[in-house]
C-alpha cells in the first residue's frame, strides 16, 4: 500500500490520511465559502457552498465540516463579546462605543455562520444570544455611569433582533422599559 517507501508512512497512517481527506477538503471549501460571506459576497459564498452539496460526500460529513468552520467563527464572536464587556467595565462612560463596535463586527460573522449552517442552527442562535447578552451587560454599565438612557434604549432596540431565546428577549424588553422609565423621569 505504501508506495512512497518511507518507513515513517505506515499503512495505518495512510489509512488515517485517506479517512481524513474528505473532511479536510470539505473544511477548506467551508472556510472559503465562509470567507466570501464575511466579505459580503453572498453569491460567491453560495457558489462555494453548492459544490460541497453536489460532491457526493455524505451529508453528515458535509455538516461536520461546516459545523467545524462555524464553531471557529462562534469562538471569534465569544472573544468579541468578552472584549466588549471588559472594555465596558474598564470605561463604562464610553461603553456605547464598544456596543456599536460589537454589533458592527458581529454582523458579518453571523452571516458567515448562516452560510455554513442553517440560520436556525444552535451555533447561530447561541452566538446571537451571546451578543445580545453582552450588549445588555455593557449598556447597563453605560447607562448607570452616563445617564444616557435614551441612547441605551436605542442600542437595545438595535440589539433586539439578535436575541433568539425567550429569556434574552425578555431581558432586553425589561431593560428597555427600565431605560424608558429613567429617560422620562430625568
Amino acid at each position: 500500500m505504501c508506495e512512497l517507501n518511507d518507513p515513517r508512512l505506515t499503512n495505518s497512517t495512510t489509512q488515517q490520511l485517506r479517512a481524513a481527506l474528505p473532511t479536510i477538503l470539505l473544511l477548506i471549501s467551508a472556510q472559503i465559502a465562509g470567507n466570501a460571506s464575511e466579505r459580503g459576497a453572498n453569491a460567491e459564498a453560495q457558489q462555494y457552498r453548492r459544490p460541497m452539496q453536489e460532491s457526493g460526500f455524505d451529508g453528515a460529513l458535509i455538516e461536520e465540516a461546516c459545523g467545524r468552520a462555524a464553531l471557529q467563527t462562534r469562538e471569534r464572536i465569544s472573544v468579541l463579546c468578552h472584549a466588549a464587556e471588559q472594555d465596558s467595565a474598564a470605561a463604562p462612560a464610553i461603553a456605547d462605543e464598544g456596543v456599536r463596535r460589537l454589533l458592527e463586527q458581529s454582523r458579518s460573522l453571523l452571516a458567515r455562520i448562516d452560510v455554513l449552517l442553517s440560520s436556525a442552527s444552535g451555533i447561530g442562535s447561541e452566538a446571537r444570544d451571546e451578543i445580545a447578552d453582552a450588549v445588555t451587560n455593557c449598556l447597563l454599565l453605560y447607562c448607570k455611569e452616563s445617564g444616557s438612557w435614551t441612547i441605551g434604549r436605542e442600542l437595545l432596540d438595535a440589539t433586539r433582533p439578535y436575541a433568539v431565546s425567550l429569556a434574552v428577549r425578555e431581558r432586553i424588553d425589561y431593560l428597555r422599559s427600565e431605560f424608558l422609565r429613567h429617560a422620562y423621569s430625568a
